[in-house]
């Protein structure tokens, strides 16, 4: 039986116990190595499995409803990157209500952010540390995100612009201050279903999606724990 909490904690101080260590240090230390731009994670997920295994690491994750994430910092100390999360199904997401909802499944989970930071031609890893979403941003502006978002898919107006580049009526993100929605497919021909034909094409397919955390809310995410995460490096000053 695993003690929610306390292992909560022994695993995240287990993560915490390569912070300041360079990438490529700790590739060498876990024997990793990938070419794949999601490096960061991959990386964080063979040091997460060393602390007592594959299948306990899956069950930790799974009992207590938790999600790793990694942040990539530049040398200015912003987020590199939004924030993508799995892709929504245009089909499911017309009948579901923001209580049953995928999205609120995947933004009530307690995350366990883990940052690395470009400096000196070294990406180093600064640490980790548990978050929430605050429940006035989760069922205040995310909510009015993915609602936004049902609404344009069951009315059909999807498709805003159908020039030389595709554009969509979904929430931008220089629209909304938590989250937005954007394309998550492998290329522009990786398609989803649609419920009903687009209104504007005829398109009864569109590129996948997802919804995003937008940069500039991950950037107050990573202010407000600067101090307990990441002060013991000078290099964050830098």
């Amino acid at each position: 039986m695993i003690d929610s909490k306390i292992e909560t904690q022994n695993f995240v101080s287990f993560i915490n116990s390569f912070k300041g260590e360079t990438f490529d240090e700790l590739a060498i230390s876990f024997n990793f190595h990938t070419k794949s731009k999601s490096k960061n994670a991959l990386l964080i997920k063979r040091i997460a499995e060393g602390y007592k295994g594959k299948e306990f690491f899956k069950t930790l994750i799974e009992t207590n409803n938790l999600s790793t994430k990694t942040i990539q910092l530049l040398k200015n100390n912003k987020v590199k990157e939004a924030m993508s999360f799995p892709k929504f199904c245009y089909e499911s997401i017309i009948d579901e209500s923001w209580k049953t909802s995928a999205a609120k499944q995947i933004f009530s989970k307690t995350f366990i952010f883990c940052v690395f930071k470009f400096s000196d031609d070294k990406n180093i890893f600064m640490g980790a540390f548990l978050w929430k979403m605050p429940k006035e941003d989760l069922n205040g502006e995310v909510r009015d995100m993915w609602e936004k978002t049902k609404n344009i898919i069951i009315s059909g107006n999807i498709v805003k612009n159908a020039g030389n580049k595709i554009r969509l009526n979904f929430p931008k993100e220089n629209e909304t201050n938590i989250c937005h929605v954007r394309p998550h497919g492998r290329n522009s021909l990786d398609l989803a279903r649609l419920p009903e034909r687009d209104t504007l094409t005829g398109f009864f397919g569109l590129p996948k999606h997802s919804f995003w955390l937008n940069h500039n809310y991950l950037n107050k995410v990573i202010q407000e724990h600067a101090n307990m995460l990441l002060a013991d490096f000078v290099c964050y000053n830098k």
